[in-house]
């Protein structure tokens, strides 16, 4: 209902690693609740039905040093492609989501990357657009559960700060077309005028299973943010959905892992996959 207070937004370093600039986290901060379960346990509830998978967290291990030495082999062979499957998905975004205002002025798209697989991709896509174009994309992120729908507080947020019509959600790279289906799920359920303002295409860096139309690349190759959780993800845990815990007019909630900062690998693949923008070929697909 209008009229209701709506959250602020959390940003880096106070939550995350990333800077403040890069990313706006539609989330609530829940660092200090004590959420993780052992992963036997976590199944065990889920199995029986128990428990629902955004309930709890798995416990967030540092990553082993042939982990960490795995990362660096994926990233140094794949830097150049995820740059370029950036750049292609940007730029395509950039020609079919902008739009001339009555007033003259240019609409850009609002990256709302889901968390967190996509926050890294929203994050590079960002500085691709400001490199290659000067243009200032706004990022968010935002949860989408599984089975539970999308955070329509996050929703209301964005509806209340841009047109909906320009907001995008981004995402790391379809498998089966999950993600899509439950985000037109979601949006479909979405309340009175929200319903519908939201387009439920989703740009995706790799699309090997085809379930998209915006998209970097339709290789199947590995994507190293793939592989190490919070600690490429601005060392941010997978979102929470757990009605003691988040009320009805909240963000869904994340925790803040700051005791992984030593080991944190976020900033890292950023500039190493941005150190490639000046070698990739502009422009949408084709």
């Amino acid at each position: 209902a209008p009229g209701r207070p709506l959250p602020q937004p959390l940003h880096g370093p106070a939550f995350s690693s990333y800077p403040a600039e890069d990313v706006a986290w539609l989330l609530q901060d829940l660092s200090g609740v004590p959420l993780e379960a052992p992963t036997e346990e976590r199944e065990e509830a889920i199995q029986s039905g128990g428990a629902h998978y955004a309930e709890s967290l798995p416990v967030e291990y540092q990553p082993s040093p042939e982990y960490q030495r795995l990362f660096h082999d994926a990233l140094a062979a794949s830097a150049h492609r995820v740059a370029q499957a950036v750049a292609t998905v940007t730029d395509t975004l950039l020609a079919e989501r902008s739009r001339t205002r009555p007033d003259g002025t240019t609409a850009r798209p609002v990256l709302a990357s889901l968390a967190r697989a996509g926050t890294p991709v929203g994050v590079l896509m960002r500085r691709w657009a400001r490199l290659a174009h000067g243009v200032e994309l706004p990022h968010y992120t935002l949860s989408i559960v599984r089975g539970r729908g999308i955070d329509t507080t996050a929703l209301r947020w964005l509806a209340a700060h841009h047109d909906p019509a320009d907001v995008v959600f981004v995402d790391g790279w379809t498998g089966k077309g999950a993600i899509t289906r439950e985000l037109v799920e979601a949006l479909d359920a979405l309340p009175g005028r929200l319903r519908g303002a939201f387009s439920a295409d989703l740009a995706v860096l790799a699309d090997p299973g085809s379930c998209v139309s915006v998209f970097g690349t339709r290789d199947d190759f590995l994507i190293p943010s793939a592989c190490l959780n919070s600690t490429v993800s601005g060392l941010v845990s997978r979102t929470v959905l757990r009605a003691d815990l988040i009320g009805p007019d909240e963000f869904h909630g994340a925790k803040h892992y700051r005791e992984l900062a030593g080991v944190d690998l976020s900033g890292t693949f950023v500039a190493a996959v941005a150190a490639h923008f000046p070698r990739v070929t502009p422009g949408p697909m084709d």
